[in-house]
């Protein structure tokens, strides 16, 4: 039987390489994409601007993403990932003497008026008339409803024994928030506006989550609560 060669070093150097490079390339590409989307809009976004954001050629674009509509697809999904993270991180960052539900609202009002979140409109926007994008941007914005909201249930288990009002709660802030986004983008809602809108939602969602669990019913070391 003939002998199998094992593969040298040095090609597996290089296939490790080209895996990489083409991952970075790739990413590089997204996140043009993204700018593109926030600086000149999804209409004006196009495989030449998006190679031209990312210092690349037309044919470099398209061997990752051979249209427009390939190309935003695959935003779509980084977008949401990245907003997720973000969010994520900000949420991690809470302290056991600050108020959950407080730094809850305020890190998701943070996290809606960054770029992923303009590019995202931008996409919806385009979603309106287009029913594979609509496909694509709905899948992805369910999943990351779901993954966002998974630190509450971590940190309230007892919320899972009364999950309707758990969601009905997180579904007024979430869309709310989102809504003043908005309306604080295109600069029809001013600081102090959000400031105000935030502290009453604030009460109003206490108020929806009116068995909210007490600290005793939490996971970890007590936090502070109203």
């Amino acid at each position: 039987m003939p002998v199998k060669k094992k593969p040298s070093v040095n090609g597996v150097h290089r296939r490790t390489w080209r895996t990489k490079k083409a991952s970075n390339t790739r990413f590089r590409i997204l996140e043009s994409t993204l700018d593109c989307l926030v600086e000149i809009g999804f209409t004006n976004t196009s495989i030449a601007t998006i190679a031209a954001k990312a210092g690349l050629s037309r044919g470099a674009v398209q061997f990752h993403f051979p249209t427009k509509s390939a190309a935003i697809e695959a935003v779509t999904n980084h977008i949401l990932q990245r907003r997720l993270d973000v969010y994520r991180a900000d949420m991690a960052k809470i302290l056991p003497s600050e108020d959950f539900l407080e730094h809850a609202l305020t890190a998701y009002w943070k996290q809606v008026t960054r770029p992923e979140f303009v590019a995202q409109q931008e996409i919806a926007l385009a979603a309106r008339t287009d029913a594979r994008l609509a496909e694509v941007l709905g899948l992805a914005y369910r999943e990351y409803v779901a993954r966002s909201r998974e630190p509450f249930l971590a940190e309230f288990p007892a919320w899972k024994a009364s999950r309707d009002k758990y969601e009905m709660g997180a579904n007024f802030a979430q869309y709310l928030i989102e809504g003043m986004a908005w309306g604080y983008t295109n600069r029809y809602l001013t600081d102090d506006a959000v400031g105000a809108m935030l502290d009453k939602l604030r009460a109003v969602v206490d108020a929806l989550l009116e068995e909210r669990p007490t600290t005793t019913a939490r996971r970890g070391a007590p936090r502070k609560t109203r």
